[in-house]
């Protein structure tokens, strides 16, 4: 097997030891909200304490950096390839509960235009790896805009109103939310005050990659 970066030899994870080292490891995150953190000594960021997000915790193995962005962005544009390459890369994550897996739903005018939801199959392959359901119950009945370029209040305001629950389907009371990167969190935030307004009472959130707050360097 070739390393999927190099074409070196390359381990289980499609990669070569080298590069599956050097990638962008969240290795020190806020226990709320998965935010690399400046300091090993912290376990939750100061927003969190501050202001708790809606869901109860974010587990992000990767930050957003060199080189997973532009393999999303491939992967966003149609390269399966990229597709189990980054899937691959949730092996190692571990579930924080056993409770069903739902996924950030997309409009179906986005749906047919990319042909695919990269959170649903980025949920396949958790599902797949820890036995564990996936619940359809969300939907993206509003079309928005595109999230890229926008700020946080920018994308919050852009989420309003987009997402809904399937009527007559009985919501769990633990859920796992899993989308593929998170930004300012508006996507996961909005949705997981869906879900705890519908009686939902714990929400853990699962996404591939974190975009670190821009100008930080992340604890080692």
């Amino acid at each position: 097997m070739q390393c999927y970066l190099c074409h070196a030899t390359a381990l289980s994870s499609q990669l070569c030891f080298d590069c599956y080292r050097d990638l962008p490891w969240n290795q020190h995150a806020c226990s709320r909200c998965a935010t690399p953190l400046a300091s090993t000594y912290d376990h939750i960021c100061g927003q969190c304490i501050n202001k708790p997000p809606a869901y109860d915790s974010a587990n992000c193995p990767l930050l957003y950096l060199t080189p997973i962005n532009p393999l999303m962005l491939r992967y966003k544009a149609g390269d399966e390839v990229c597709g189990r390459f980054l899937s691959q890369q949730f092996a190692d994550l571990a579930p924080v509960t056993r409770a069903p897996l739902l996924y950030v739903p997309m409009h179906m005018s986005a749906l047919r235009q990319r042909g695919f939801n990269q959170s649903y199959y980025f949920a396949k392959t958790l599902s797949r790896q820890w036995q564990l359901e996936i619940n359809d119950v969300l939907i993206c009945p509003v079309a928005h805009h595109s999230q890229k370029g926008l700020n946080a209040a920018q994308r919050r305001r852009n989420l309003a109103n987009s997402f809904a629950i399937k009527p007559g389907l009985k919501l769990p009371k633990t859920v796992n939310l899993v989308d593929d990167v998170m930004t300012t969190g508006a996507t996961v935030e909005a949705l997981s005050r869906l879900l705890k307004n519908h009686g939902v009472e714990s929400v853990h959130v699962i996404c591939l990659a974190r975009t670190p707050p821009s100008g930080m360097v992340p604890a080692i």
